[in-house]
């Protein structure tokens, strides 16, 4: 490879040849086993003993054999040195391969994300399930196992900014996304209790490691439960006691349904004008 993201593990296709006059014993008390050196720009050795990978059988004189060695990168980014190198564990190291001269890359986590219909509103204390389309543009791989897994979560700010939930519930990604490969999970998204305007922006999470840069933010309306909002309407002119027929136009502003609304008029009582007379 010419380069790897630093820390990294990279498998690696080679073939070895047995061009000495002895078997590479794959087993017993001192096997032949792959392994390598990672050396620095200047040429200082920064992993000696480097991971071993077994021969998976014997390598009889004259005869090759292609594994997959399994490499690890330096921790740190910059120009490096690779070589592969045979041993014969606790007996000696055989002559070293050619160097390969890899560039190793810092670790980027970076993501896109896409709603492609984001809800407007959300009852206050609901539940909304989105669907969320993610990218990996970073340069390593999501990993959806082990102790540092990637899950997507969310942050809810007020309309000021101001946050309101950081640490949001988690939605397993359930699959590896390698870097350039896209995924689409649907989240549970829980709205704020207090109605209000709120912004949503839903952001990856390398557990115990790091945040990635969140969405865009999407603003939601989380309704009360009961609103309603009037029409005014037109009123006949009134005659004490008669009976009138008002028509009124009403609509639910609230997140509830409601088949008992009900409007109740309250009369307000208009004293008479006074008389003016002689005394």
């Amino acid at each position: 490879p010419t380069a790897l993201v630093q820390g990294a593990t990279a498998q690696i296709p080679i073939t070895v040849q047995n061009i000495g006059n002895e078997l590479w014993n794959a087993a017993g008390a001192n096997p032949v086993n792959l392994s390598y050196h990672w050396y620095d720009g200047a040429g200082n050795a920064v992993m000696w003993n480097g991971t071993r990978t077994a021969l998976g059988a014997d390598v009889a004189a004259g005869a090759s054999r292609a594994i997959t060695a399994s490499v690890v990168a330096p921790s740190v980014p910059g120009a490096f040195r690779l070589n592969f190198a045979l041993v014969k564990e606790g007996v000696a190291w055989f002559t070293q391969s050619a160097p390969y001269n890899v560039q190793i890359a810092s670790v980027t986590t970076s993501a896109t994300y896409a709603v492609a219909a984001p809800p407007t509103t959300i009852p206050a204390g609901g539940n909304a399930q989105i669907a969320v389309a993610l990218t990996n543009t970073g340069n390593q791989a999501w990993n959806i196992t082990g102790a540092n897994p990637v899950n997507l979560s969310l942050h809810w700010y007020d309309a000021q900014g101001a946050t309101v939930l950081w640490d949001g519930p988690r939605t397993p990604l359930g699959a590896i996304v390698e870097p350039g490969a896209s995924r689409t999970v649907t989240a549970t998204v829980t709205a704020p209790p207090q109605p209000g305007s709120y912004l949503l922006r839903f952001a990856l999470v390398k557990e115990g490691v790091t945040w990635f840069a969140p969405s865009n933010p999407l603003p939601i309306n989380a309704l009360a439960g009961f609103v309603a909002t009037m029409t005014p309407p037109t009123l006949p002119a009134f005659i004490a006691g008669g009976t009138y027929d008002v028509p009124v136009v009403l609509k639910n502003s609230g997140a509830a349904i409601s088949d008992t609304m009900r409007i109740a008029f309250c009369a307000l009582p208009v004293s008479p004008p006074s008389k003016l007379g002689n005394p």
